[in-house]
């Protein structure tokens, strides 16, 4: 009887119908077709990773260690050997809880509990990806510039400002823009007119501008008389500076001189000065400002038209903006000059709705079809409050109070702005007009830009009244978006000016900033603009209490696992997304089991391992479902629960739970053969690192291991160290005192060159150990020690028919080459269980040397080389013992302890004859 399929681990079904199937298969695979071969070992890459990393990746061609608080790349030498750990700089706090992140336009995007992080190289600052709003935008005042100024007089023109950064791989990413400001150039009356022939001369009421020379140009409307002054625009023929008069002429647009004019009102152009606050994370040099202008619009009286915004300046934000925290700008650009229109326009623009808001607090990113996708966003802490008072009721003193838990800022009344105290910031009390509204209007600006400008602030202020609701509209917002704040005031009058009325007392949290975790919200950047993120643009997927746990993109489809099923979102854009349910009864119960590997999705499931695909969900583990059922009602299934692929392999590895969850296993898939066996290794995390192919993982003792794959016997090693000493006990060399790092232990090689010299007894010592070798050994200071990985399979009950008492006499195990030297087996049948005893195949155990005449036959020297065809193989022939060869059934145990063997068993086989029919009493 010969059994030469073989299929990996098999539990579930009828034991008498599994041939082939093992019930055991430690430390193997089965990755071609029908041949039982040793696993690839793994060596200790770097020993006790810092910061508790828990993440490996591969980026840019180097590996990256996440942890919660570093990101650190693991540099190599060209031979592939570990160099040092060198920690990326960062200009943000990290907080990463996560193993997720992605991949996109070149940089690497690491969700944390701060926001989504951004790595543009391993040369670059870390920074939060986005580019946040601008906070305020405020009109300072304007330059009278009667020649080049570009706001002409009886006019609005409106203002934004937006920040944003080109980054190291030439993305350009621009953040919201700040509320529009709008300001008018106010025409004058003047305190006396006088007119002679075509000649007028214009007495001020106030001053000239200092500048005002004969060529200026002086504008005049809405003149009376029998023969009124035109409107138009004017050149200065003279100007009296003394007596705060100026003088111009009509001739060139009348025939005969104006008569009877009392009233006009004139102005001059003027040069508007802005200034705007730099948000927190746009503190840098490589980020630059953009202001766009409108349109004039037709009279003082009329608001511009927002949708005209054009560019009229792009700066790099220099060191002494930095120090101050704030730009200031004079805007002096022709309108012949200003280009592109702002992405925010009506009508010109995508709408004030898409504002490019940076990427919210989250979960899991994916990059999907040129979107980024973010899962289970929290909206940014933000509260909105009004100021309705202001003549007489505000005083100065009062303080209006941020506290985010246990920093307080405070922002007292005063008659002048102060940015930044110790405290926090003075703002200013605007009584000086007759209107309410304007005081209220300037009163609150004030104190958004104090906030703002605050350096220890914890909040950002946008003032949000528009021309068409009241003034004194604030809204509040965490600078950093997941951080919860409240407001106070520091007396009942001051609390009163505020709508709702803030509180007083230190403990009354009643007006504090709100925030909206989505669980069932999958937020969606605009297309190709893979860090902006409009407020609006997010989908509901399935029931809102049930949590997506991850999204995993696919060629053509966005792979959603939530806790009520399996998702499937498919389209092109954010046109035309839509998401509709894949299979509603697969529950992902370990969210880190999930993996992409060769065009599928592998997850574990309450339902067991499954395999999705564009189309539909199947279950790939039902051989060892005994296995899985039996541990996943432990309550931190999912909290021990990891996966990690193989792809060059085609290898799903899970680690977890043993079936009684007293220990821990890896179980192991491969998705070409559809074969599942174990391993010893236990994984937390790993990659495949493109410049070598390479295999790395974080396993349960925090090291960072890397699978040996040099294409000679040493693959199928574990750890191995340098020999630190060795010295022959004799003349034959067969037996060696040795030192090294690592135990050795009989099925252990010494390696020297291509040699290999197999350990077949030890006997430990103080700090050495004394090696026996089957033949004469040649050990230098270039040795090495490989250590053995230990093999275990069981077989299926094997019977030809289980109704009939039957003798299996002999076992015998076939190989496909010499890749197998020495074996324990033991047997079960159905009333024994034997113990191992050992086989080991014959051969002359000496020879002339190990080089170079040890590679040939007659040297029996071992070569590190493999064989890959059919070749010389002695197979494993032993007799079963007397108690299990009368039996309906048997198992075999077989055990293999050899360093640096592949094993390669291409069959198994028994001698077997029937006895009887009866198989009992």
């Amino acid at each position: 009887m010969q059994i030469t399929k073989f299929f990996g681990l098999n539990l579930q079904d009828n034991s008498f119908e599994t041939e082939g199937f093992l019930e055991k298969a430690e430390n193997i695979l089965i990755s071609r077709d029908n041949i039982i071969q040793k696993r690839n070992g793994y060596q200790t890459f770097i020993d006790g990773l810092m910061y508790g990393s828990h993440t490996v990746l591969s980026y840019l061609k180097n590996l990256i260690l996440l942890s919660p608080t570093s990101v650190t790349v693991v540099e190599q030498a060209s031979d592939g050997s570990f160099l040092k750990n060198s920690e990326i700089k960062t200009r943000v706090a990290l907080d990463i809880q996560t193993s997720r992140y992605c991949q996109a336009a070149g940089n690497l995007y690491i969700p944390s509990k701060k926001g989504l992080l951004k790595i543009e190289s391993i040369n670059e600052n870390i920074i939060f990806a986005g580019v946040e709003k601008a906070p305020d935008l405020d009109y300072i005042g304007s330059e009278p510039e009667p020649n080049s100024g570009i706001h002409n007089p009886d006019t609005q023109i409106g203002y934004r400002i937006v920040f944003g950064r080109k980054d190291a791989n030439q993305l350009v990413v621009l953040g919201a823009p700040s509320e529009i400001v709008t300001r008018g150039n106010m025409l004058q009356s003047p305190k006396s007119i006088k007119i002679k022939n075509h000649e007028i001369t214009i007495t001020a009421t106030e001053p000239l501008p200092k500048a005002l020379k004969i060529d200026d140009f002086v504008t005049v409307k809405y003149s009376n008389g029998v023969t009124p002054i035109p409107d138009g625009e004017y050149v200065i023929t003279a100007v009296n500076a003394t007596n705060n008069e100026f003088t111009f002429s009509t001739t060139a647009v009348l025939t005969t001189p104006s008569t009877g004019v009392t009233t006009v009102k004139f102005g001059f152009r003027a040069e508007p000065k802005l200034q705007a606050t730099i948000p927190k994370n746009c503190l840098y040099t490589d980020y630059f400002y953009r202001i766009y202008r409108t349109n004039a619009s037709i009279n003082n009286e009329v608001e511009p038209d927002e949708s005209t915004l054009q560019l009229v300046i792009e700066k790099n934000i220099t060191k002494p903006e930095i120090e101050s925290g704030f730009i200031t700008y004079t805007d002096k650009i022709n309108d012949l000059f200003r280009v592109g229109f702002l992405y925010t326009n009506p009508n010109t623009g995508q709408g004030i709705l898409e504002s490019n808001m940076p990427p919210p607090v989250c979960e899991d990113v994916a990059f999907f079809k040129e979107h980024m996708f973010l899962t289970c966003p929290t909206t940014i802490n933000s509260t909105e409050i009004d100021l309705i008072k202001a003549n007489g009721d505000l005083l100065s003193g009062d303080s209006f109070i941020v506290e985010t838990g246990n920093i307080k800022r405070t922002y007292t009344a005063a008659n002048s702005d102060e940015y930044s105290t110790t405290d926090g910031g003075k703002f200013k009390i605007f009584t000086s007009s007759n209107s309410v509204a304007v005081n209220i209007d300037n009163t609150a600006r004030s104190i958004c830009r104090v906030i703002n400008r605050d350096k220890n602030g914890t909040i950002y202020a946008s003032y949000v009244s528009s021309s068409q609701s009241l003034p004194g509209k604030m809204y509040f917002y965490s600078r950093i978006a997941s951080v919860k704040f409240s407001l106070r005031a520091s007396t009942k009058k001051i609390a009163a000016c505020f709508n709702p009325s803030l509180p007083v007392a230190a403990t009354d949290k009643s007006v504090d900033s709100i925030s909206d975790t989505i669980p069932n919200g999958v937020y969606i950047s605009k297309f190709g603009e893979i860090e902006a993120f409009p407020l609006t643009s997010y989908i509901n997927v399935g029931a809102k209490q049930a949590k997506i746990l991850r999204i995993v993109p696919l060629k053509n489809s966005l792979i959603i696992l939530k806790e009520d099923g399996v998702f499937r979102l498919s389209g092109s854009s954010r046109a035309d997304f839509s998401v509709f349910p894949l299979d509603l009864t697969i529950i992902c119960n370990a969210p880190e089991s999930v993996v992409e590997l060769d065009g599928s999705i592998y997850a574990c499931t309450f339902a067991g391992i499954v395999r999705i695909t564009e189309t539909e969900v199947s279950i790939v583990s039902r051989n060892i479902e005994p296995l899985l059922t039996a541990i996943f009602s432990q309550p931190d299934f999912s909290a021990v629960t990891f996966a990690t692929t193989v792809p060059t392999e085609r290898l799903y590895m899970l680690t977890t739970y043993t079936p009684n969850a007293r220990s821990f296993v890896t179980y192991v898939y491969n998705v070409l053969t559809n074969v599942w066996t174990t391993s010893s290794i236990l994984y937390r995390s790993g990659v495949v690192n493109p410049t070598d192919n390479l295999h790395y993982a974080i396993n349960n003792k925090n090291k960072l291991i890397k699978m040996r794959r040099n294409n000679n016997k040493t693959d199928f090693c574990d750890e191995s160290t340098p020999v630190i000493s060795a010295t022959p006990v004799d003349a034959t060399c067969k037996c060696w005192l040795i030192n090294s790092q690592l135990k050795i232990e009989v099925g252990d090689i010494i390696a020297t060159g291509d040699v290999i010299n197999r350990v077949i007894a030890v006997k430990p010592q103080k700090k050495l150990t004394e090696c026996h070798f089957s033949r004469k050994a040649n050990i230098d200071n270039k040795s090495e020690h490989f250590k053995s990985i230990t093999s275990e399979i069981i077989s299926s009950p094997i019977g030809l028919d289980e109704n009939v008492l039957k003798q299996f006499s002999e076992f015998q195990a076939s190989y496909r080459n010499n890749s197998c030297s020495k074996l324990e087996l033991a047997f079960i049948s159905d009333a024994s269980d034997s113990s191992y005893r050992e086989w080991q195949a014959r051969g002359n155990q000496s020879g002339w040397g190990n080089s170079p005449w040890g590679f040939f036959t007659w040297g029996l020297g071992e070569t590190i080389d493999i064989q890959y065809q059919t070749y010389l193989a002695e197979p494993t022939r032993v007799f079963v013992p007397l108690q299990n060869q009368m039996t309906t059934w048997l198992k075999v145990k077989l055990r293999h302890s050899q360093a640096a063997e592949q094993i390669n068993i291409q069959s198994l086989a028994f001698a077997v004859r029937n006895i009887s029919n009866r198989t009992s009493k």
